[in-house]
């Protein structure tokens, strides 16, 4: 029950924090790195996960795990297709998995 709820979710790892709206930036990185049209897809919630670590210096210097959700199931199979353009990046892009599952996976 907890996979099928998780089906339309992605995790993208290493996208810098910005003063910019998360979901700008996760629509900004799937056009310009994962090379889709903004018509492709459509992005219903995006939020970063965790603390914000604040290292004295008063901005975020962390980066952290974004969770996306989009309308479809489908546009996740797309997205994931297209993350081989990201080989050779600093970014990674997964599937969201239920503790179990990816303990097994492991």
């Amino acid at each position: 029950m907890e996979s099928k709820s998780r089906n339309r979710n992605i995790l993208i790892y290493g996208l810098e924090e910005n003063r910019y709206d998360v979901y700008d930036s996760v629509n900004d990185f799937i056009c310009d790195q994962l090379r889709l049209e903004a018509s492709d897809f459509y992005i219903d919630h995006a939020e970063r996960l965790g603390q914000v670590n604040n290292r004295g210096h008063g901005q975020a210097t962390s980066k952290r795990t974004i969770l996306v959700t989009f309308r479809y199931p489908y546009e996740v199979d797309k997205i994931m297709n297209s993350a081989r353009n990201l080989a050779g990046s600093r970014y990674v892009v997964d599937r969201d998995y239920p503790a179990g599952i990816r303990l097994a996976r492991k």
